[in-house]
């Protein structure tokens, strides 16, 4: 690789990290003239696991539909005490609701006062109501993220793509409530695969099971961390005594293998469930 190439990776990851640190184009947390009462809405009502089911461009972006797509069916966590999504990992968040009036035609904003409804997202609602994420050992005025609440849904607007995130079916992984589901399919046999990451241990990890009875764990402190390809044909990989597992990718879906030496001794069909 020659100094030109060398420089362009580097600008590459840089782009990388603007794009995925940027969480909103604009923040309306300051005196707003179309803030509005919210009534009984509560923060404690949108404390859950979510996972990303639907993703679409709402204007120009950066980030390319690969990049985007390659988050689809990943999640968010948002507790009380742990707020997690993408690369922001927040302990002990402060959560606010504001409530806005959508603007209507001809009206002109300033950048401060646009919601999301302005770029077209959203529009038929009657009123904006808004999720901001802060960051106590900031200690700043400016939240860290924020979401658009639809219903019971949260809608993440980083980069020009909209990401809709609706509450996790707890028997679609084997992630516990504080980590993240990467990746999950359900096997043939009815049990699961998952790919688990702990904000605690920041470590992934494989689990195979049921959501009654978790079989297999990797790694442990001791073992090496897994290889996570989720662009390769052999997504994820590992050994542990004499044994090799493998997830791969294939043009009907997952396939989990195990192998002992050359021989094959399990192999089963993953439907992927997100």
């Amino acid at each position: 690789m020659n100094d030109g190439d060398n420089l362009m990776c580097i600008v590459k990851k840089l782009v990388g990290i603007i794009i995925f640190s940027v969480s909103y184009p604009t923040f309306a947390t300051e005196y707003n003239p179309f803030e509005t009462d919210c009534g009984n809405i509560s923060v404690n009502e949108y404390f859950s696991n979510y996972q990303v089911y639907d993703l679409n461009m709402y204007r120009g972006s950066l980030q390319t539909e690969e990049e985007a797509r390659d988050w689809a069916g990943k999640g968010a966590i948002v507790k009380q005490d742990m707020f997690q999504i993408r690369n922001i990992k927040i302990s002990n968040p402060h959560y606010e609701i504001k409530c806005y009036k959508p603007f209507i035609e001809g009206e002109v904003p300033l950048p401060s006062q646009r919601l999301s409804n302005f770029y077209g997202v959203g529009i038929e609602r009657k009123r904006i109501d808004i999720l901001y994420v802060y960051d106590p050992k900031l200690k700043r005025e400016t939240p860290s993220t924020q979401f658009d609440i639809v219903g019971k849904e949260l809608w993440w607007l980083p980069n020009g793509w909209l990401y809709k995130l609706k509450t996790r079916q707890d028997n679609t992984s084997l992630c516990d409530d504080t980590e993240m589901a990467e990746f999950s399919c359900q096997l043939t046999n009815k049990k699961y695969v998952s790919l688990c990451e702990s904000p605690e241990i920041k470590m992934l990890q494989y689990k195979y099971g049921t959501s009654g009875k978790v079989e297999l764990v990797y790694p442990n402190q001791y073992e090496a961390p897994i290889k996570w390809q989720p662009f390769e044909s052999t997504i994820v990989s590992f050994e542990r005594g004499q044994y090799k597992y493998r997830i791969d990718s294939q043009h009907k879906g997952y396939v989990l293998f195990v192998t002992k030496g050359n021989k094959t001794i399990y192999s089963k069909q993953c439907k992927r469930v997100f």
